[in-house]
């Protein structure tokens, strides 16, 4: 946390991107072209023990553990007509299932705590562009947002009961804060002109976020991390 003792645990000419830590910590999964196309891998945080977990030769991407640290979902032109699509699957690679099988784009797919939900983001060229739900028991789908704006970027706090997302309101991505029992939806940020907030993570305590603000200025885009108390 200090930046002290830094390690690099992917080489090569390969791109390795998008890890997520597994909820012990020992594990991350992540994406590499290595291969040549996207696909996803997972290997000890040391970077050791470097596992292929898909291998369909199609865009692989977004990879996250479940909560249990049992499985991991992702998002996979696999079986579609180019198209990103929700896949879960087990931390070996095996048990693979498709979540959603619409010809829109769904992904930044994640799971709730008590592993009973899905968040993911739906889009497509007539101007859809939302966050849904979707229930593991029963199968229904439910849009949250239902709006014209863009949205971005879900993740869920620790307790399950909010979900925490970015949409394109009075012209700039702020951050938002959906309540699945109230049903209510609260602004938590309020960038000024040519900012943009999106990228919001939780703390494990549930009580802080860090998230990612740009800049897009006269210099170019600027990026930089903000915390703040939820």
């Amino acid at each position: 946390p200090d930046g002290s003792n830094l390690n690099e645990i992917t080489s090569g000419s390969s791109n390795d991107s998008l890890a997520d830590w597994s909820p012990d910590y020992k594990r991350m999964c992540f994406v590499s072209d290595r291969t040549g196309q996207e696909e996803i891998f997972i290997m000890y945080t040391v970077g050791t023990k470097v596992v292929q977990l898909t291998n369909n030769k199609k865009r692989n991407i977004h990879p996250y553990f479940s909560p249990d640290g049992k499985k991991i979902l992702f998002n996979s032109t696999y079986k579609s007509s180019g198209d990103l699509e929700v896949y879960q699957m087990n931390v070996d690679g095996s048990d693979l299932i498709r979540i959603t099988t619409t010809k829109d784009n769904e992904s930044c797919a994640r799971m709730s705590s008590d592993n009973k939900y899905i968040t993911f983001l739906r889009n497509n060229k007539k101007g859809l562009d939302d966050l849904f739900l979707y229930s593991i028991e029963d199968g229904s789908e439910t849009n949250l947002t239902n709006s014209p704006e863009r949205v971005g970027w879900p993740s869920w706090t620790p307790n399950g009961k909010n979900i925490l997302y970015s949409s394109l309101e009075n012209d700039r991505f702020s951050i938002f804060k959906y309540n699945l029992k109230e049903k209510t939806v609260t602004q938590l940020t309020y960038p000024m002109k040519d900012y943009a907030d999106c990228r919001a993570n939780v703390s494990k305590d549930g009580k802080m976020m860090v998230f990612n603000r740009q800049h897009d200025g006269e210099q170019g885009r600027t990026n930089a991390l903000y915390v703040c108390y939820l």
